[in-house]
């Protein structure tokens, strides 16, 4: 697996490698008990009847398939939270028509494998304050556990994750700038999963580090969801934090 995919939701879920080709997630079933999905017991199914016919080859990647839709008032799909994160930052730096400070957007790759965009990008450019777009798990669903986070209450204001807490200056002008932009937000503390925040805020002498993340259902699986009033207050908290005169 290259990141946090989930085994328990790729059974009959499709892929696509580079080169186009399209495989179907299958699992070894002898000896398994019948609940069992387990990383070792997958394999992808590329309609090949020969080991010489297969369209792929050992260390081939591939990625999920899932098409864009909107499910109701929300929106779904594949690698959804990554995607509106992306859109997010186009959005916030088409609609920031000044700013007193310089503003560096940065698309990062390799986060699930390691940060490794992330921390390149930080020591290159040295910033004074990061903020992180990420996304936070709402299990806002019937038969769930409690939970911090749902669909459609705006963005959540990191404070904690696995392996960073978010520095109290950071945090607190994301604070602020929600309010003073009249945007709701959620505070998150989760002490599973971490964002590029880790290595961005290690990074030389240290860096004031804040993240904010869109909420979303079915992390990590072919069918993300999030609300898209989530993205929409993100969008205008972003846009009040760039404009601030001081951070």
């Amino acid at each position: 697996m290259l990141g946090a995919v989930k085994p328990l939701t790729l059974l009959g879920a499709r892929c696509q490698f580079a080169n186009g080709a399209v495989g179907v997630f299958g699992r070894e079933t002898r000896g398994a008990a019948r609940t069992e999905i387990e990383t070792e017991k997958l394999f992808i199914d590329v309609g090949a009847a020969l080991a010489e016919d297969a369209p792929v080859r050992v260390g081939d990647a591939a990625c999920l398939v899932g098409a864009f839709q909107e499910t109701g008032n929300f929106w779904s799909g594949k690698a959804l939270a990554s995607r509106a994160g992306c859109a997010l930052l186009i959005e916030t730096l088409r609609r920031l028509k000044k700013s007193p400070h310089d503003v560096y957007g940065v698309f990062t790759v390799q986060q699930q494998v390691g940060t490794r965009g992330a921390g390149a990008a930080a020591f290159a450019i040295q910033p004074d304050y990061a903020f992180i777009v990420d996304a936070a798990p709402a299990n806002d669903l019937p038969g769930a556990s409690t939970s911090e986070i749902s669909l459609g209450k705006g963005p959540a204001i990191k404070f904690q994750d696995e392996n960073m807490i978010a520095s109290p200056a950071a945090r607190q002008v994301l604070i602020h700038a929600a309010h003073d932009a009249h945007v709701p937000y959620q505070a998150l503390v989760s002490t599973r999963a971490g964002g590029d925040g880790t290595i961005v805020q290690a990074t030389r002498e240290g860096i004031l580090t804040g993240a904010l993340a869109l909420p979303t259902r079915y992390l990590h699986t072919p069918s993300e969801m999030l609300d898209p009033r989530d993205l929409e207050n993100a969008l205008h908290l972003l846009g009040q934090l760039l404009a601030a005169k001081v951070l």
